[in-house]
């Protein structure tokens, strides 16, 4: 998975690699980080899914991405 996630992203992977997707995803009403679907489901199905605006999510956690990788430069 690249560093910047998209609609296609899985889930599950997302929430592995990026911990701080899970407060977006909670943000914008998506629950189901933990649940079975989220080991196969896309961003865009799992927006879909719940009425969420996948386009808004991955924006949102994209945005959480580059946050803290900026803070994590600045560290060095």
């Amino acid at each position: 998975m690249s560093e910047k996630i998209s609609k296609d992203s899985i889930i599950y992977d997302v929430v592995q690699k990026h911990p701080q997707a899970v407060k977006v995803f909670f943000e914008q009403g998506l629950h189901c980080v933990g649940c079975g679907m989220a080991l196969m489901e896309t961003v865009e199905a799992g927006c879909a899914a719940h009425g969420i605006d996948a386009e808004l999510v991955v924006k949102r956690i994209n945005e959480e991405i580059a946050k803290e990788k900026k803070a994590e430069k600045k560290k060095k």
